[in-house]
């Protein structure tokens, strides 16, 4: 099962956190409280949250791809978080109030292009190739219907 590290990026309450991990079928989520942090929870942050002094207030999606780059310590990877860079999740003040959370993934990018008609082009050795952001805004009761689309996109032989 996949795990999206959760960064909320205004001043979220913990009851809204909280919601969002129970309502979710399928808890997906390990919170991230400070980019300082170098433990997190294993498997999946259990409800309730409490009240914490959140470190990222302010970050954007830009900012988070660069920690995850560069600064996600070795630690957060550990099999048992199931952890990975390439994917995360972020609760900013929109989906405070809307009850929304935007999922990213990182994918190659020819699995979001059309297909290329020129079968000379497509057998072009892949090895390198690109790989970009995309991402959801989903409703809280919806994501595990969104992580599992993803997860089988991943397992797709392309």
């Amino acid at each position: 099962m996949t795990t999206y590290l959760l960064f909320c990026t205004a001043d979220i309450s913990p009851n809204r956190i909280t919601k969002l991990l129970e309502q979710s079928g399928t808890n997906c989520f390990v919170l991230a409280k400070d980019p300082s942090q170098t433990g997190f929870d294993h498997w999946r942050t259990s409800p309730p949250i409490q009240a914490f002094q959140n470190g990222f207030i302010g970050w954007d999606a830009a900012r988070i791809q660069r920690y995850f780059e560069a600064e996600l310590p070795e630690s957060a990877l550990d099999p048992k978080t199931n952890i990975t860079k390439e994917q995360f999740a972020m609760l900013n003040k929109k989906g405070g109030e809307t009850e929304t959370v935007v999922i990213y993934q990182l994918l190659e990018k020819s699995l979001t292009e059309e297909p290329s008609s020129d079968p000379d082009e497509d057998s072009e050795d892949d090895e390198g190739e690109e790989e970009v952001w995309w991402h959801w805004n989903v409703r809280f009761q919806d994501v595990d219907e969104l992580v599992e689309t993803l997860e089988t996109m991943d397992a797709l032989p392309f």
